[in-house]
């Protein structure tokens, strides 16, 4: 894409209000990356073509350096976001997954049952595909300011609990924690420290059946995507596949960006102490929210742990995670549903249905939010 595109398109961004914002973002998150270039281009140019933009007159250069440092941070965050996200539907293995779950439990399928027979999620991104349904880069529907509206995108079915809460209007990004390959470049800790980390690991290995902590948290957050929003919520998930780089900071950054009600990392820990069981929640030692997330974290440690039945080991806030670090301007929760390097836990993390119920209880704790 030319740089003066590229250009305009960062100002353009810079002088959106924050719900005009949104909206571009979940159409962009909804078109394959190869055909976000056009899309820009056409953006740019119909924005252009209806509003004239002029140049603010300000006499302060100082007050001018500080927008200009805000407008920065804003547009990295978003262009990151448009890099990288990619919101892909996924078919079929959810639905074969929870059907015996569904006869067993009584738990209704969801509002659309001819989806539901064709529809559903693929725990270990085989097959999964783009989203059939065309989407249109027309810019006729655009509102005044040049904003394309925002396009309705059907949930993937997923069995929900007679009682499932109602979490329409809530914003919630999910992020699964790790991936395939160790990326060992290194970034900063924390915003203002010197201290540097790999960028992103490949986590934990299970005690008994070596199973891999990056394919367990993308496991789970596929299907707590899914569950979410059947209950109504919107949700951005920073991974849908394990075959991705993308580091700590930057995971941090996507969700900043979203501006999200909830920001939730999953994590599947490992401990020197093979007795070491159970839920524990990690927040960030400072930022916005520190004492408010401290109750919240253990309300959603104690709801994982009652729905899985294993002690909760309680809330931590700490600076040694870049993804809490970065996010710490945001409700940031680090949730280790349990630790592979306990047999136990690690049978109870591979199982489906325990994968099911992980994702039910993160969404009783999102509705204490609402």
């Amino acid at each position: 894409m030319p740089d003066k595109v590229t250009a305009r398109f960062k100002q353009i961004l810079s002088e959106l209000p924050e719900d005009k914002k949104r909206a571009l973002y979940k159409r962009l998150s909804g078109i394959p990356a190869d055909g976000r270039d056009s899309f820009i281009r056409q953006f740019v140019l119909k924005y252009d073509a209806g509003n004239t933009v002029k140049p603010k007159m300000n006499g302060s250069k100082h007050a001018d350096r500080n927008i200009g440092r805000r407008v920065t941070a804003i547009v990295a965050a978003v262009l990151s976001l448009i890099l990288i996200v990619k919101i892909i539907s996924r078919r079929n293995d959810i639905a074969q997954m929870f059907s015996s779950l569904s006869r067993q439990t009584g738990i209704s399928q969801s509002d659309s049952p001819e989806s539901a027979a064709d529809d559903g999620s693929s725990c270990e991104n085989q097959g999964l595909e783009e989203s059939q349904e065309p989407v249109s880069t027309d810019l006729t529907s655009a509102t005044d300011t040049g904003v394309a509206q925002e396009t309705s995108v059907t949930p993937t079915p997923v069995p929900l609990k007679n009682d499932h809460p109602d979490l329409s209007g809530l914003v919630i990004v999910i992020d699964p924690g790790h991936q395939a390959e160790t990326d060992s470049d290194t970034e900063t800790l924390a915003p203002d420290s010197t201290i540097v980390k790999p960028r992103c690991t490949s986590g934990a290995v299970g005690v008994s059946t070596n199973a891999r902590e990056y394919e367990i948290t993308l496991e789970v957050g596929l299907i707590a995507k899914s569950y979410l929003e059947e209950c109504g919520a919107d949700v951005i998930i920073t991974r849908d596949t394990n075959d991705i780089d993308l580091s700590n900071q930057e995971r941090a950054n996507l969700a900043v960006a979203a501006n999200p009600d909830i920001y939730i990392r999953l994590h599947a820990d490992a401990s020197p102490e093979s007795e070491t069981s159970g839920v524990r929640v990690f927040i960030p030692e400072d930022g916005s929210f520190v004492a408010e997330d401290t109750s919240l974290a253990d309300q959603l440690g104690a709801i994982v742990a009652g729905n899985q039945g294993v002690n909760y080991l309680g809330t931590f806030a700490t600076d040694a995670y870049t993804g809490l670090n970065y996010a710490s301007s945001i409700r940031s929760f680090q949730l280790v549903m349990g630790y592979i390097s306990n047999s136990d836990d690690e049978k109870r993390l591979t199982d489906s249905e325990s994968q099911y119920e992980l994702a039910v209880s993160i969404a009783d704790f999102c509705a204490l939010i609402k």
